[in-house]
């Protein structure tokens, strides 16, 4: 029971910490200049204050892509890729944490500049935003507990009338899984996701294979197993406003930069453990 409970404590843990910072002044590419609200930003604190600052929307909760460390700070793979991708593009950057449902939203009506929150490309979004150049792929997978009573659930077929747990910003999983003729388990992040599977509140978490095998590294002690879905691999893009083809090519000449440069690679190792 007690190593039930202790993965259980080490997500409330992740998602319970805050941090906030006051936002400086910065410029906008295509439009106004973004207004932050000063309880969500934080600032790198490599700032070059000679340097143009980019606000950057994304839902902190989403570890290992961005997560916040013991003193409230925004860290994780999208952070660490992101500034050095404005970096390479002459510029600092600010992170503001969002709701990930309200990317297209807020970023349409010049709350930030760029979105980044494992964010899939998908002609859904390509129609209301503009996505970068794809930096990395992931597949889809179901996180079930590794118990007798899960025996039977191998395939997707196993899962219909089942509860399966899902981020709510997710709308493409939500779909998935009505596909699938099984029940949503709205969670207000991708973490609670899994802790509502640990709990036994759903039969399965739907989501990126690569944040559950990280969750299992970190975890030894869960005893879980992820059902492939052989989808296809979806390629994660950050999200500009619509038409602001300027900063978009900015970031995606940055981005090539870092690739080049080795910088890229060896984020991917330092976050995933390998490149592949």
């Amino acid at each position: 029971m007690i190593r039930r409970i202790l993965p259980i404590l080490v997500l409330a843990i992740l998602i319970s910490a805050c941090g906030s910072e006051t936002p400086s002044s910065q410029n906008s590419n295509n439009s106004a200049a973004p207004v932050a609200s000063a309880a969500n930003v934080a600032t790198s604190p490599t700032a070059n204050p000679n340097m143009e600052t980019l606000l950057v929307g994304s839902e902190v909760l989403y570890e290992p892509f961005e997560f916040k460390d013991e003193h409230g700070q925004p860290q994780g793979f999208e952070i660490e890729m992101m500034t050095e991708i404005a970096k390479a593009a002459g510029m600092n950057i600010q992170v503001i944490d969002v709701p990930r449902n309200t990317a297209e939203t807020t970023l349409n009506s010049n709350k930030y500049q760029v979105f980044i929150s494992a964010m899939s490309r998908s002609p859904e979004r390509l129609e209301k935003l503009d996505m970068g150049e794809p930096y990395l792929e992931y597949e889809h997978a179901l996180y079930v507990l590794d118990t007798p009573e899960n025996a039977n659930l191998r395939t997707i077929e196993d899962f219909k009338g089942k509860n399966i747990a899902v981020h709510k910003g997710s709308s493409g999983n939500i779909a998935k899984i009505k596909e699938w003729e099984a029940n949503p388990v709205l969670s207000d992040s991708f973490f609670l996701s899994l802790k509502n599977t640990s709990a036994d509140k759903a039969d399965a978490t739907l989501g990126d294979s690569r944040v559950m095998q990280y969750y299992l590294t970190k975890n030894p002690g869960v005893k879980a197993r992820l059902i492939m879905i052989r989808d296809g691999k979806t390629g994660i893009s950050f999200a500009v406003k619509k038409g602001n083809t300027t900063l978009l090519n900015k970031l995606n000449d940055g981005l090539a930069k870092i690739k080049a440069n080795g910088t890229f690679d060896a984020l991917i190792i330092k976050w995933f453990g390998s490149k592949e």
